[in-house]
């Protein structure tokens, strides 16, 4: 019997459900909550947590993302076609295939941020303290570290650390460059669109909008981070990729 791929069934539902319900959200919600539904960072973000919550690779944490937003779009204007009777030609016009090119390539970007936030090599809150200690002869050695105690050191010789000395493996720094910062940089940036479209919103006076896509922007970095350092570390970067993603909304037009 032929098995259901979740990779390939979940990002079009999503995207179906996505497109339904931002029309009727925007029907329904009152200010400032119906701004939130036609925003282009709460897609965005949407698409990293499907992405997030499917646990795929890159590549198919890149694929369900565009597939979400894209497929999003027509449904959006179908649902339209058929509650307020709009030209079914919207499906398929220009402004149509310009938030479908967008899409892609948000769907791209935040694919990559949600596989390597969930993946990315955790640091941990402090140096050595997600360490796995094994004892043998009085002697404290971490896993992973080069030598064990009573184990073969790098040259198959018995190495041997002296009672009560305590070996790291090099500590959060070598993780952060084995890559730990492709979690740091997942993390941030989901926060960070939603950063750059508070700030948008606020040049604009929608002050309401702003604040609570700031306030999402928080959220998704305690949900996303798993630990505080990638928590804070993120938040420090979130905030010049949102300064980026400002200027990228005033160079398309948007602010």
């Amino acid at each position: 019997m032929a098995t259901i791929d979740r990779h390939a069934t979940v990002p079009l539902l999503c995207g179906v459900a996505l497109g339904i319900v931002d029309f009727a959200a925007q029907k329904l919600l009152p200010y400032p909550w119906a701004n939130l539904a036609n925003s282009s960072a709460v897609w965005a973000v949407l698409a990293f947590a499907m992405a997030y919550a499917l646990r795929g690779s890159v590549l198919r944490s890149v694929v369900g993302a565009i597939v979400m937003l894209v497929v999003a779009v027509p449904a959006y204007y179908l649902t339209a076609t058929a509650v307020q009777d709009d030209a079914l030609s919207n499906v398929w016009a220009t402004t149509a295939l310009l938030w479908m090119f967008f899409g892609v390539l948000a769907g791209a970007v935040f694919g990559v941020a949600a596989a390597w936030a969930r993946d990315g090599a955790v640091a941990p809150d402090s140096a050595g303290a997600r360490d796995h200690v094994s004892v043998a002869h009085g002697t404290a050695v971490p896993d992973g570290a080069g030598a064990r105690a009573g184990g073969p050191g790098p040259d198959g010789a018995r190495a041997q650390v002296p009672d009560g000395a305590v070996a790291r493996d090099g500590g959060w720094r070598d993780k952060w460059v084995r890559g730990g910062w492709r979690g740091v940089v997942g993390v941030a940036l989901p926060a960070a669109v939603l950063l750059a479209e508070a700030a948008r919103l606020a040049r604009r006076d929608e002050t309401a909008t702003a604040v609570i896509e700031a306030v999402l922007a928080v959220v998704v970095l305690i949900l996303a981070g798993r630990t505080w350092r990638r928590r804070g570390l993120g938040g420090a970067v979130a905030v010049p990729l949102a300064l980026l993603g400002f200027a990228g909304f005033q160079v398309a037009g948007f602010a």
